[in-house]
């Protein structure tokens, strides 16, 4: 209880007591021998300092930490990680002497010294409890310094910052880099310019001077009352920031506890929820505190203000010297940025947001004067803003402007995490405002001297996060309001300035990331987003082990190698070490081969669709690198549920380290491991039978994705309902945003893209749209219906000593058998009823397609035959085909038969009063000329057939007498029994079904060519000639994107339910894209299901580009009319994998092309046929066929 009141009276008079917290808990390692005298000197003082700490002696504590400290000083190379755990120990444990003292600024800055490198959640609770401590010393200070031409830093901490109408190449401070932010003094420094100006050797007597001295004291008097209060509104700011950035780092700390699987301490715990609630409550206080008696206008005065405000400006325009007087902006004109959550509770608080029920005019007002200005609707109840309920906060302001949620901020460090790393290699905003940035630091003498010079967009700073929307992220205001705003409230991010520019086709926009002249150079391909060059002198290596262009470090042994940390040089030694020699007197820097990965992938056994899919998958630099580096490690999460436990991650970073880094001692790597790893969460990709390419790829990068999901405990996420009316772009935003709090990982920032998905119910026209997220687009390849295609056909003469013909028909695909039947029976002058059609496969009748299916059905390499036969009274039909058996007695038992089929099989028929002799002699007839010489019949020839009876499966059926008593299968060629006598119940099936075994004694005694002897009818040989002499006919990738997002009546097996309907209907569905990737993933359905057996394959013939894909005619997402946030979507091939043959019997292979940052895309293209690897010539003409497969681009501008 004493310690308890103690506490509350310290918090009363503004003070706080910092817990009793032990000093920093990592255990002090035993000191080594071998290691440096100064590491040796910084723990014995570490030691001495928490051996005070102990005795409560916290200035010798102090001290102690201290010098501990100063032992880093005067290094001048990296620090090893154990240096570095050894320094931020110092720093937390001089931080908690700090907080003893109650000397919070010192704490908070050695707790930021101690975050420069990835810090436990001790040392962001510290942090915390050093900033609410500062927060209530500046509340509690009795010292009132000067505004004026005096030092405000108790209560401002900066100069005072007008708005620029430039674009500020300053950067936001983030927390884990925290300078304290200025707080605009405006108002203040306006109040104190008063200057009365009185020429007193005018006067006429002392009355007039009385009077002037009673006016100024007056003044004055105001003057310092309008000051106090300023000052202590200034006060109430900056304890309020301070304490949201305490929050911040208790966040963090919530976030480290989240993402250990070790459990937390439960005391730790506890205090971090009781310091949270404290921190909420405390900042609510002092809002509502900053928010009385403050100088700034009432809300209605500031309503009124900003309408008069935008009024005066639209006047402006309107008497402007312009033709049209309904410009929504002048050319050059300021805009700024706000934060849309911060605009719209400022809309709130002033009345400007309509409620429920209640028309507010004002509204309208201020969406009329702003240039396409996004509705303020009314928030739901469950709507998912964070901030406070609307009846806490309806009368309170909404605080200093904050637009740290719109700035893309990275760690000086990059490699802290994986996004900062993708962003810093990828994102071409943020690269190409750090060169400006560094060059105009280099340069002074490039600084822009007028404030009214446009600085090109490619530098615009701050730079923006991406694919943001007007209306959900941010909102756009004139520079007059920004102003007022900022000088009422202050501000605590660097200020957002886009001005406007004239696109050339006349149009005034305000551009986001790009201006149109230089989306004009994109489109132009004038200019791509990574420019082809090489690094000069004073730019970074690139690593030798991922190849991205900030190595910082080398190998201290051969000084060779360059590497961007500690991670890549670790992943890299176990390759590096068998080259790793010292060197003292070579230093070429070991560089990294963009063409390294010229490896190929064994084939383990019909393999071959997931050597093409990793092949292609391996040259995704983005990926690539993540894996190589051994950054993939930091995201890996083993204890999700939907994942493999990195397993699936772990095995592919094995066969990418030696498909990159032994190209130059293998040519070829197998990747048995991960294909183990696939078949054990995988079962259907266990065995060794072919799969399909795209289904493999689909299931990998689903199986990444969650390995690598940074999202350790998945909430649960409502998908918000997209309403009539609502505006597309926040629906979809919104929709982004619910995705991203369950999916968060590389894979996801390289390769997923959003469908929007519309279905309109037919009988009640309800309208339901959706978005959904997706890693690979599937197009299907339209087919005309009317099209006329050739269709290859035989047809088998009735007759002795007749050769098949081949013919063409050129025929329409939604024509009928029947109909190609009738036009067969007129090119060879048979009677179409006699025409019996069927399909052959491996030299067997396997069926007989209805005379009624389409001829669409018909594939290209089917094997289609129209036998003419007699069916005039009673007959049997009868199935015959060769087989051929070399160096077997045929009176063995069947078992012992090792027979081979060849040549072309044939429909028969033979009246049922046929003998067994009839039967022979007929079925000779008809064969004969397929083994006699040119004298005619050869009896020793004829010796060498014989017929046997078999079923459908092929089994032989024992029905006729032999001379050793037994049954056997073979027709006797001279019994005068009838043969349907013998064949009992057999004969009343559809077909009799016979084996023509043909017996060899040596090999050769038998021309097999043949037996596959055919003729050619002109009508095949002309159009074989038109199809070797005319052009590539098909269609283009962008055909395919149209009929895409064609609206499609669904099927009965697809049906959707309508919720108002209360039934599944045939619903008219489209689907588009609605966000796209930064690589597109593009799968051409070649396989057409036909039934659960059959799947055809499509050969058409897409044209596709290699480079400069424009999908933009193809995205759906909707413009604004004058935020211009577009990017160029211009994307460029680096990858195909391509299918021969058809499904279950063809083949893989992939076409790839390496690429990145550096030096663009590679014009060098390689074949990879599992283990062989071989470049390729002409590229457009080897790669663009109709085997192409799966298509990889990337985008040119990462957005």
């Amino acid at each position: 209880m004493g310690y308890k009141k103690k506490k509350a009276t310290a918090a009363k008079k503004g003070t706080h007591k910092a817990p009793p917290h032990k000093s920093d808990d990592h255990p002090t390692p035993p000191l080594a021998a071998n290691n440096p005298v100064w590491e040796q000197e910084a723990q014995t003082h570490k030691q001495a300092g928490n051996a005070y700490v102990q005795q409560t002696e916290y200035l010798k504590a102090l001290e102690a930490y201290a010098k501990g400290l100063a032992c880093f000083d005067n290094i001048n190379h990296s620090l090893q990680p154990q240096h570095i755990e050894l320094q931020n120990a110092l720093y937390s444990n001089r931080a908690f002497m700090f907080l003893k003292l109650e000397r919070f600024e010192e704490a908070e800055r050695d707790c930021t010294a101690a975050l420069r490198n990835p810090g436990s959640a001790k040392i962001y609770y510290r942090r915390a409890l050093a900033r609410e401590g500062r927060a209530r010393q500046m509340i509690a200070a009795v010292v009132k310094p000067s505004l004026v031409g005096g030092d405000n830093s108790a209560a401002v901490n900066g100069k005072p910052s007008s708005v620029s109408d430039t674009s500020t190449n300053g950067t936001h401070h983030s927390d884990r880099n925290h300078s304290e932010p200025s707080l605009d003094a405006t108002s203040v420094s306006a109040t104190m310019s008063l200057d009365k100006e009185v020429d007193l050797s005018k006067t006429n007597g002392a009355s007039i001077i009385n009077t002037i001295q009673s006016e100024a004291s007056t003044i004055e008097t105001t003057t310092q009352q309008q000051m106090e209060q300023r000052e202590k509104q200034l006060r109430y700011q900056l304890a309020t920031e301070i304490l949201i950035l305490g929050q911040n780092d208790l966040q963090e700390c919530i976030q480290i506890f989240e993402n250990n699987p070790q459990p937390t301490d439960a005391g730790m715990k506890k205090s971090i929820a009781q310091l949270k609630a404290r921190l909420q409550k405390t900042i609510h206080e002092y809002r509502q505190k900053g928010a009385v008696g403050i100088q700034h206008p009432t809300p209605a005065e500031q309503r009124s203000t900003v309408l008069l405000l935008l009024t005066n400006r639209r006047t402006c325009l309107a008497s402007a010297d312009h033709n049209d007087s309904t410009d929504i902006a002048l050319e050059g004109e300021a805009f700024f940025l706000l934060d849309w959550d911060w605009w719209y509770n400022w809309c709130r608080y002033v009345g400007l947001v309509p409620q429920k029920n209640l028309p507010t005019p004002s509204s309208c007002d201020i969406q009329s004067l702003l240039p396409a200005a996004c509705p303020l609707d009314p928030r739901d109840e469950d709507s998912d803003d964070d901030s406070m309920d609307e009846d806490d906060d309806e009368h309170v302001p909404p605080g200093p402007i904050d637009n740290s949620r719109l700035i893309l901020e990275l760690p000086e460090k990059i490699g802290t995490n994986t996004r900062d790393a993708f962003f810093a290699d990828w994102y071409k905003p943020y690269k190409e405002h750090v060169a400006t940035v560094e060059s105009t630091d280099n340069d002074k003498e490039n600084l822009i001297k007028d404030e009214t010079e446009f600085v090109s967009s490619l530098s615009l700073s701050p730079v923006l996060k991406p694919n943001m929307v007007r209306g959900y992220h941010y909102e756009a205001i004139p520079r007059e309001v920004y102003s007022a705003l900022r000088t009422w409230y202050g501000e605590l991010s660097s200020p957002i300035c886009r001005r406007v520019v004239n696109t050339p086709t006349g149009n005034l926009v305000l551009p986001l990331y790009f201006t149109p002249g230089d989306l004009e150079l994109f489109m132009n391909g004038g200019k791509d987003a990574t420019t082809d060059k090489q690094n000069s002198p004073d730019e970074p290596s690139p690593c030798s082990a991922c190849g991205a262009c900030r190595a910082t470090s080398r190998c201290q042994r051969c000084l060779r190698a360059r590497y961007c940390n500690r991670s890549c040089q670790e992943s890299h030694w176990p390759f590096h070490k068998l080259e790793c020699k010292k060197q003292p007197g070579d230093l070429q820097a070991i560089a990294y081969h963009d063409g390294a990965c010229r490896v190929g992938l064994n084939n383990l056994g019909n393999t071959c669709f997931m050597n093409s899919a990793l092949q292609a998958l391996s040259h995704t630099v983005p990926l690539t690198r993540h894996f190589l580096s051994g950054a993939y490690k930091l995201d890996l999460n083993p204890d999700n549920p939907l994942g493999t436990g990195g397993r699936l991650a772990d095995a592919y970073a094995v066969v990418l380290k030696d498909m990159w880094w032994n190209a130059n001692r293998k040519s070829s790597t197998s990747p048995s491991a991960l294909k183990r790893a696939i078949g054990l969460f995988a079962p259907r990709f266990a065995g060794y039978i072919q799969h399909d390419s795209q289904e493999f790829l689909a299931y990998f990068l689903d199986g990444l994705h969650e390995d690598l999901n940074r999202i350790r405990k998945a909430p649960y996420v409502e998908m918000p309902d997209v309403t009539d009316g609502q505006d597309m772009n926040i629906a979809a935003a919104r929709a982004w945003e619910a995705h991203c709090r369950r999916n968060d990982s590389l894979v996801m920032d390289t390769f997923y893209g959003q469908f929007k998905s519309t279905c309109v119910c037919p009988d009640c026209n309800r309208v339901s749209l959706s978005f959904d997220a997706f890693n690979h687009v599937s197009l299907e390849i339209p087919q005309a219906k009317n099209a006329i295609i050739p269709v290859s056909i035989w047809v088998y003469p009735a007759g002795s000593g007749k050769n098949p013909t081949r013919y063409s028909v050129d025929i329409r695909r939604n024509a009928t058998l029947a109909d190609l039947r009738a036009i067969l029976a007129e090119l060879s002058g048979l009677a179409a009823e006699k025409l019996i059609m069927c399909e052959v496969m491996n030299h067997v009748i396997v069926g007989r397609p209805k005379i009624f299916n389409p001829v669409s059905d018909i594939r290209s390499d089917d094997f289609i035959v129209a036998y003419e036969v007699e069916h005039a009274g009673a007959v049997l039909q009868i199935v015959a085909s060769h087989v051929v058996v070399e160096g077997a007695d045929l009176e063995f038992s069947d078992s012992d038969v090792k027979a081979e089929p060849l040549g072309i099989p044939f429909l028969t028929t033979c009246t049922v009063q046929a003998t067994c002799k009839e039967v022979h002699e007929y079925i000779w007839s008809k064969v004969a000329h397929l083994v006699s010489n040119d004298n005619g019949e050869n009896n020793d020839q004829r010796n060498l057939l014989k017929i046997r009876l078999h079923d459908g499966r092929g089994r032989s059926l024992c029905l006729f007498p032999s001379d050793n008593e037994q049954l056997s299968p073979y027709v006797p060629s001279d019994s005068e029994e009838k043969l349907v006598n013998i064949l009992g119940h057999i004969a009343s099936e559809p077909y009799v079904f016979l084996s023509l075994d043909w017996s060899t004694v040596y090999p050769g005694q038998i021309d097999r060519d043949r037996f596959a002897m055919f003729d050619d009818h002109p009508s095949w040989v002309e159009a074989s000639r038109r199809k070797m002499a005319a052009p590539k006919v098909g269609v283009t990738l962008d055909q395919c994107f149209d009929a895409f997002t064609t609206p499609e009546r669904l099927d009965e097996n697809n049906k959707w339910y309508c919720s108002s309907c209360k039934e599944h209907v045939q619903a008219m569905k489209t689907m588009e894209l609605w966000r796209l990737p930064n690589v597109l993933i593009v799968h051409l359905k070649r396989f057409e299901f036909k039934n659960i057996l059959r799947r055809d394959k499509l050969d058409t013939f897409v044209d596709f580009p290699l480079a400069s894909l424009d999908m933009s005619r193809h995205c759906a997402s909707k413009k604004d009319s004058f935020t211009h946030n577009y990017v160029p979507a211009i994307y460029d091939l680096f990858a195909v994998t391509n299918h021969y043959g058809r499904l279950g019997a063809g083949h893989y292979t992939a076409f790839a092309r390496s690429w990145n940052e550096r030096t663009g895309i590679s014009d060098d293209w390689c074949l990879f046929d599992d283990s062989s690897v071989r470049p390729v010539p002409n590229a457009n003409d080897a790669i663009v066929t109709p085997a192409a497969y799966v298509l990889f681009y990337r985008r040119r501008t990462f957005h």
